[in-house]
């Protein structure tokens, strides 16, 4: 069995979207939590005539455990440096990449004013079911 490489990435970015927390346990009596969110981030390239060029990207990652409870620390328009690790998976004949968040800090929360509350992606109650449980289907993505 070969050994996993666990280097973990890093990238800075401004939250942009938090979407609400999802039970994907398999299990009748388990529970696992996980929730996604994405960051924009900018970088810049030089073209070949030296001219300058901005470069949004968008990057949607995974959190569960502690990152998931980082996570609900924040809100859109926190910048973060979001530390994670980079795994894919083939399904029939397709292959699919997925950013699994390791870290999440806080570099600087959005400016609001006083007595301003900013919306949260809503959470999932644990004992609540799952209407959007996972039915396995021949067609289903496996994640």
């Amino acid at each position: 069995m070969a050994k996993e490489n666990s280097d973990f990435i890093s990238r800075e970015g401004t939250i942009i979207q938090i979407d609400a927390q999802r039970d994907i346990s398999r299990e009748k009596n388990g529970s696992s939590l996980i929730q996604t969110f994405t960051i924009e981030t900018v970088r810049y390239y030089t073209d070949k005539d030296n001219v300058s060029h901005e470069v949004k990207d968008f990057l949607t990652f995974e959190t569960k455990n502690k990152s998931l409870v980082a996570l609900s620390e924040r809100s859109i328009g926190d910048k973060v440096r979001v530390s994670f690790t980079l795994g894919g998976k083939k399904w029939k004949d397709s292959y699919f990449n997925k950013l699994t968040c390791t870290s999440l800090s806080l570099i600087e929360a959005v400016k609001r004013e006083a007595g301003y509350q900013a919306p949260q992606a809503p959470k999932m109650a644990v004992n609540e079911p799952n209407s959007n449980a996972f039915v396995p289907n021949e067609d289903d993505l496996p994640f």
